[in-house]
């Protein structure tokens, strides 16, 4: 019975000591011996994409091409110095190189046939064919995405072109406050805003015996210089459309050019206009012996009526 136990602890003690030999083992391999990962070349920035082929040690024939995102054969005997162009690609894309050599098909994403370093934005590919030596120096292959200079910003407002519409204002860059009729388009966003016409018109009158009012003035004050003015009349009785300009300083004297008595019912409108600006229109409505104060209205540019603004 006694030697029944020595026999057991004798075998528990040499597969303990076996595990533990293992595990110093598992321990002192190389890391990539343990579990490499999978090598990958995935893009760390936007730019255009050059592979090139730098060197080949094998004596058989071995050819490269881009596998993904697109194919694009580089060269079917590559002895080294080939390259080709892949185009601009953006951060994240992950490309992957195919190796051919007569016999088998290698990816880059194949562990045990290519090993991938990454230096900035360079990645070296070393293959190993079907031979399988070990040395990952049968062909190596560059995936490089050159670093490109920094945005030019001359105004210094964070932004740069095309994005900032005018790099020579620092007021000017997307999500800048944009202010109508400055001609700059301040928020970089579907041009300068329209500046509506802030002129004044000025009317008083009194009441007419004949029902309705005479005017006293009525002109026109602080309008562009030469804008367009109109007067129409709507209702019975009316008078034809008057036009003229504003003079230099902004003003305009409008009793020369209508009627001083108008009469119950009509409608009487002044349109001020100017190019690339939200018209303004000032409506007057003729009653017994009165007439309203007057209702402004806009006109934004090519419309044919007035709206509310």
């Amino acid at each position: 019975m006694a030697g029944e136990r020595r026999e057991a602890v004798r075998i528990r003690g040499t597969w303990a000591a076996g595990v533990l030999a293992a595990l110093l083992l598992w321990c002192a391999l190389p890391a990539a011996a343990k579990a490499d990962p999978v090598p990958t070349i995935r893009l760390d920035r936007d730019g255009p994409v050059t592979l090139l082929v730098q060197s080949k040690s094998a004596l058989n024939v071995l050819g490269i091409a881009v596998a993904s995102p697109a194919i694009v054969p580089v060269c079917t005997d590559c002895l080294g110095g080939e390259g080709t162009q892949l185009g601009a690609m953006s951060a994240g894309t992950e490309v992957v190189i195919r190796l051919t050599d007569g016999q088998n098909t290698y990816l880059s994403t194949d562990p045990l046939h290519a090993k991938i370093d990454q230096s900035g934005g360079t990645w070296r590919i070393g293959f190993d064919d079907s031979l399988g030596d070990g040395d990952f120096q049968d062909l190596v292959v560059t995936v490089a995405v050159p670093t490109l200079p920094p945005p030019v910003d001359n105004d210094r407002d964070g932004v740069s072109p095309p994005t900032d519409c005018l790099d020579t204002n620092s007021a000017v860059h997307p999500g800048a406050p944009e202010i109508a009729g400055n001609g700059l388009d301040d928020d970089c966003v579907g041009g300068d805003a329209l500046a509506p016409i802030t002129a004044t018109v000025v009317a008083t009158w009194n009441g007419s015996r004949k029902g309705g009012v005479n005017l006293r003035r009525f002109e026109v004050k602080g309008a562009p210089p030469r804008a367009q003015i109109d007067v129409r009349c709507r209702g019975r009785h009316c008078f034809k459309m008057r036009r003229l300009k504003a003079g230099s300083t902004g003003a305009a004297k409008l009793l020369r050019k209508v009627p001083r008595h108008l009469r119950k019912g009509m409608t009487v409108d002044v349109t001020i206009t100017y190019p690339n600006m939200i018209g303004k229109v000032r409506r007057y409505e003729v009653r017994k012996r009165d007439m309203t104060g007057g209702r402004t209205l806009c006109l934004p540019p090519g419309a044919k009526s007035a709206r509310r603004c």
